[in-house]
């Protein structure tokens, strides 16, 4: 068995004639290439167009929250005047109350004060008083009654001024109780405009968003296409177990046999950019493992490397490969590893890149970290752990 660590051994090739069909066919799969990279030219262009038009709504999108938030402030503030001016209009309508008892109970005392001098003055004693000579008691008596009612008239004629006033205070806060509700009303008006404005700026946001997505799709779908063109690998799919496994296909059949593992996060297309360079004197098969890629994901299955590692050999007899060269890189080349393990008889040599599954000298900190089961330092739940994964696998981070 042969292992190598980072190169195919190419199998000879020998000098042949000329052949027009070929070179028609390769003229053909050039010119769909340009083609299709004239596509990608094109998407790639509209694509950049649509980000500045995104990013000039965005823009517009703040300013409107903006404003939006002004106007706001703006109905907050009137709302919070109305309140006090209906405090102070409560409170002067509660003064206006208290006077007008006042008045009320003045007014009463006055009255009887009226009535009592109106008495005295009919009564039969203060004739038998006057007629006695008593007229100086009397006198006062009555001087004090005029007295006390002049007082009491004056009071109220205080509380009347007091109400006067109340009232025109009162008309006063009234009058800008009016302004500011139309104030408020202008106000929340504006707001409704602005939260308007703001919504239809959103789904114009949202539209463009999703057209972006779409776009971006488009372009990551065309982008794979012409790598897949390029390497001559062509997408097919195989039941295995009950199970729908994609994987690409390239090279001529009639050459050795090539059996690609991608690493974990990775899919069948990671060998695209350099199938160009296998496909010329290999025939490349490159699966999607199950739970990557468009494989199906099933949370109830395992997927640790041995059940990978089976599951890889069923896919190989269900395509009926016989003993293909197997390379894995990353966790691929891990499985690759165990596939040479448990199934010696079953390829023709191992090719690893880059490979998980050997200890060195030194346990690296990808491999003290995997040391917890329950943890995956590969498995990113935020933007904390995508800070953590570069800083641990790229010795000069791009940013």
């Amino acid at each position: 068995m042969l292992l190598a660590s980072s190169a195919f051994v190419a199998a000879p090739s020998f000098a042949q004639a000329p052949d027009p069909q070929r070179a028609a066919r390769e003229a053909e799969a050039q010119a769909q290439l340009d083609a299709l990279k004239q596509r990608v030219a094109a998407l790639a262009a509209e694509q950049k167009r649509a980000e500045a038009e995104k990013s000039e709504t965005l823009s517009a999108l703040r300013e409107a929250d903006a404003r939006v938030a002004e106007a706001q402030q703006a109905v907050d503030a009137a709302d919070a005047e109305q309140g006090r001016l209906a405090d102070a209009l409560a409170a002067k309508e509660s003064e206006r109350a208290a006077l007008a008892e006042a008045l009320r109970a003045q007014r009463e005392v006055l009255a009887r004060l009226v009535r009592a001098a109106y008495a005295a003055g009919r009564h039969e004693q203060l004739k038998l008083l006057l007629a006695q000579d008593q007229v100086g008691a009397m006198g006062r008596a009555l001087a004090y009654h005029r007295h006390v009612q002049a007082d009491r008239a004056r009071r109220v004629q205080g509380v009347l001024a007091e109400l006067d006033a109340l009232a025109a205070l009162t008309a006063e806060v009234q009058r800008q109780q009016a302004e500011v509700a139309a104030a408020a009303a202008l106000a929340t008006a504006a707001l409704a405009a602005l939260e308007t404005e703001r919504e239809a700026r959103r789904q114009t946001l949202a539209g463009l968003e999703a057209a972006f997505k779409d776009r971006e799709a488009r372009l990551v779908a065309l982008g794979r296409s012409l790598l897949r063109q390029r390497g001559r690998m062509m997408q097919k799919s195989v039941m295995v177990d009950g199970r729908n496994w994609p994987y690409l296909e390239g090279g001529d059949p009639a050459k050795p046999l090539l059996l690609l593992v991608h690493g974990f996060a990775g899919d069948k297309d990671n060998w695209s950019m350099i199938a160009p360079y296998l496909t010329r004197d290999y025939h490349v098969i490159a699966p999607d493992l199950p739970g990557f890629g468009e494989n199906e994901r099933h949370p109830d299955l395992a997927y640790d490397l041995q059940a990978q590692t089976a599951r890889l050999k069923q896919f190989a007899d269900t395509l009926g490969l016989d003993r293909p060269h197997v390379g894995g890189n990353s966790m691929g080349g891990w499985i690759a590893l165990r596939y040479a393990i448990d199934y010696p008889g079953a390829l023709a040599s191992l090719i690893l890149l880059n490979n998980a599954g050997v200890n060195g000298a030194n346990e690296s900190d990808l491999q003290k970290k995997a040391a917890d089961e329950t943890y995956n330092p590969l498995v990113l739940a935020g933007l904390e752990d995508a800070d953590r994964l570069v800083a641990m696998v790229v010795q000069k981070p791009p940013y």
